[in-house]
């Protein structure tokens, strides 16, 4: 009798877990990348690729959202906080490549998601 109302009350725990973890989700999990960023009618992916030369500020990322419905203005990031800083990478043309300041002095670069 003991064993089965230990199995009992361990499947409902089990149930449960599962049942919540079923449940949540990750804030930015129906996104169809990960660190996106809306700037000047593109969008662009940040990458993991540091960059150690930029050329000028461009402007900073003006809202952030991790609603997928809320995240259709421009300067805009699911990733990215409010006022991240955007820069133009030397040589390159915005169109190819920005540069995403994720900490002081620390680039990645964000390319265009074709």
């Amino acid at each position: 009798m003991k064993y089965n109302k230990q199995l009992t009350t361990t499947l409902c725990i089990l149930c449960s877990f599962l049942l919540i973890s079923a449940c949540s989700s990750s804030s930015n999990e129906s996104f169809a990348f990960q660190a996106m960023i809306r700037w000047d009618g593109k969008i662009y992916v940040g990458t993991d690729e540091k960059i150690t030369n930029v050329e000028r500020k461009i402007g900073s990322i003006m809202y952030y959202s991790s609603d997928e419905n809320k995240s259709d203005k421009e300067r805009s990031s699911n990733f990215y906080k409010k006022g991240t800083s955007i820069y133009q990478i030397n040589s390159i043309d915005v169109e190819q490549a920005l540069a995403v300041e994720v900490e002081s002095g620390v680039y990645v670069k964000a390319i265009p998601v074709e």
